[in-house]
């Protein structure tokens, strides 16, 4: 009963892993390759199929591919690429671009980071939108004023009101 679908459910491959694709791991290698224009010298391998829409622009996105027939799951062109040449992502890891080219699936041009490394990366290469630049917000979220006593740079580089970092690290200590 419940027993045996929970002992079968743990021992299945995580979802985000290639390994329960296996028995059919040179078809969708031979998929993924015959869509890539494979430009000469160092630059990008182009991926020349469906893209995801980027949610704000509707620009074209990162490449994706369907894996495991009607009923599979799309995934992103990068991280397949990464995977049938270095092998299983990690969990928690991401692979992002060196060459910030989200049509890229060149396996030399991308890397694992966390989420934190892919906003330093980011950041570093002034890729990161900051939507209030040009019109920064003079109060925090719960209403406190944005001044020098009351503001310390985060570690991303952004305003944090030290009067609700006080309260979090307060409401922190009472719930250990």
């Amino acid at each position: 009963g419940a027993r045996a679908t929970v002992t079968r459910h743990i021992a299945e491959p995580p979802a985000h892993s290639l390994t329960r694709y296996v028995e059919h791991i040179v078809e969708i290698a031979d998929r993924l390759w015959s869509r890539v224009k494979k430009q000469e010298g160092d630059q990008c391998w182009l991926w020349m199929g469906a893209r995801i829409p980027r949610p704000k622009t509707g620009e074209p996105g990162y490449g994706c591919i369907k894996i495991g027939g009607r009923k599979g799951k799309l995934i992103y062109t990068h991280r397949l690429a990464w995977e049938l040449t270095y092998g299983e992502i990690p969990k928690g890891l991401c692979v992002l671009h060196k060459c910030d080219n989200t049509q890229c699936a060149r396996p030399d041009h991308l890397f694992l980071g966390t989420k934190d490394d892919n906003n330093k990366d980011m950041a570093a290469k002034g890729r990161w939108r900051n939507q209030y630049k040009d019109n920064p917000p003079t109060h925090c979220k719960r209403g406190h004023e944005f001044n020098p006593e009351n503001t310390r740079k985060g570690s991303h580089g952004e305003r944090v009101c030290r009067a609700c970092a006080a309260q979090w690290a307060r409401d922190n200590r009472r719930t250990r």
